[in-house]
């Protein structure tokens, strides 16, 4: 699972890769006008992108608890403040 990140860690990462590939510094402004760019190119599978996020179905929370349980992540005994309190 990726952690989120703030604007200018994920702008210092790319610059960094950028540089890296390419061999030459280039400046902030520099870089987001090629992200703009190639965001403008590329519009149509930007927007798909949000078509690929999954349904929460009654399927995938069964396996997804599943394997947070064989994680040792999570548990379906009752804890106790949930038997004390009846959270």
């Amino acid at each position: 699972m990726t952690s989120i990140k703030t604007k200018e860690e994920i702008l210092k990462r790319l610059k960094e890769k950028f540089e890296n590939l390419v061999g030459k510094e280039i400046s902030d402004e520099e870089l987001i006008e090629k992200c703009l760019i190639f965001s403008n190119t590329h519009i149509d599978e930007l927007v798909s992108e949000k078509k690929k996020v999954l349904e929460l179905t009654p399927e995938l929370k069964k396996e997804i608890l599943s394997v947070a349980q064989n994680c040792e992540l999570y548990y379906l005994d009752k804890t106790d403040d949930e038997l004390i309190y009846g959270i």
